[in-house]
């Protein structure tokens, strides 16, 4: 292409710009409106990520308790609480990471009658586990879940 054609082009265009200015103006008002549409909709995403984000992390408070058997695996194996998991307080300081990531999760750790447990608690208490609870003995407890 040469340049008198390239001005010739350019000339048109121009023309055109001018002859259908009402239909350039609407396309750079549409265009306007969608820029304004796109930057509106990245907010709304913005804040739902956030409350999605947040009430996630609520529903992982609420959830229910984890109960947590420190007994021998014999202890464990002839009757425990439905649910519960078994780490021996002796291992509960280094197992405990690998199941319960929460430090503000709802936990209750029972033995045969509460001795080991409370060694438990005190191990997960310095850890920075905020909500334990020492529960007691087995037995206790599956009386009192009876009730």
């Amino acid at each position: 292409m040469d340049i008198q054609t390239l001005r010739n082009s350019s000339t048109r265009l121009t023309h055109l710009a001018k002859t259908n200015l009402p239909f350039f103006a609407l396309e750079n008002t549409l265009l306007h409106q969608l820029n304004q549409w796109a930057k509106n909709m990245k907010a709304i995403i913005i804040l739902l990520s956030f409350f999605l984000f947040f009430s996630l992390n609520a529903q992982d408070m609420k959830k229910k308790t984890i109960w947590i058997d420190v007994r021998t695996t014999e202890e464990f194996n002839s009757g425990h609480i439905e649910g519960a998991l078994h780490i021996p307080y002796e291992d509960i300081g280094k197992e405990i990471g690998k199941h319960v990531k929460n430090k503000n999760a709802t936990i209750k750790v029972y033995c045969k009658v509460g001795g080991r447990a409370g060694i438990a608690k005190k191990t997960l208490d310095k850890m920075g586990y905020k909500n334990v609870t020492n529960a007691g003995g087995y037995e206790k407890i599956m009386k009192e879940m009876k009730k």
